[in-house]
């Protein structure tokens, strides 16, 4: 256990990561939006920089398991969270998403499906064995972050106009649960 603290890794992009995290806490005066950065910028160097990712890179299976999910359970929504409610970034990509929730749903549970064909799946990990952080890698987490913004921006979109109705909320979420729990057996 000793030995696995010291596997933190202080490169360059965990430098610049956390340095522009703490500029923008400090530019930022909304306390929510810095609260919400924090957390991301957290989760990021949790899932990149700690020896998390060298568990997941190179031997728990599970390890790698928890990095899928706070990509795509956890950042993808914060950074949905992050969004102004009156702000007009986006407006017909969460107007299109509210009219065709099933392409949400959809991105959220076939990107999960995908990463883990297996010729892909053992693709990524070998890749993963030979370098921190490779194109491939790298192309997983952002998919993985993007689809959680797809995903859950019906559910919990700071402006309600942009939410699908509570009772089709409950649908969208179990029946997504019930699509991953089969891709886990």
């Amino acid at each position: 256990m000793k030995q696995l603290l010291t596997h933190w890794t202080f490169d360059r992009a965990s430098v610049i990561l956390f340095v522009m995290t703490i500029l923008f806490i400090v530019l930022t005066k909304s306390f929510k939006k810095k609260v919400i950065t924090a957390c991301i910028s957290l989760l990021l160097i949790l899932c990149f920089f700690s020896p998390l990712h060298i568990l997941s890179a190179q031997y728990l299976f599970s390890a790698h398991m928890t990095v899928h999910v706070i990509l795509l359970l956890c950042i993808g929504p914060l950074l949905v969270l992050s969004l102004s409610p009156n702000a007009k970034q986006f407006h017909s990509l969460f107007d299109f998403i509210k009219q065709h929730p099933i392409l949400s749903w959809l991105a959220g549970v076939a990107i999960m499906w995908f990463w883990h064909v297996p010729v892909i799946f053992n693709s990524a990990m070998s890749s993963m064995h030979h370098s921190s952080l490779d194109f491939i890698s790298v192309i997983e987490a952002m998919s993985l972050i993007v689809a959680g913004i797809l995903f859950s921006a019906p559910i919990i979109h700071p402006n309600r106009k942009y939410r699908i109705d509570a009772l089709s909320g409950v649908v969208y979420l179990f029946t997504a649960c019930i699509a991953c729990s089969l891709l886990g057996l």
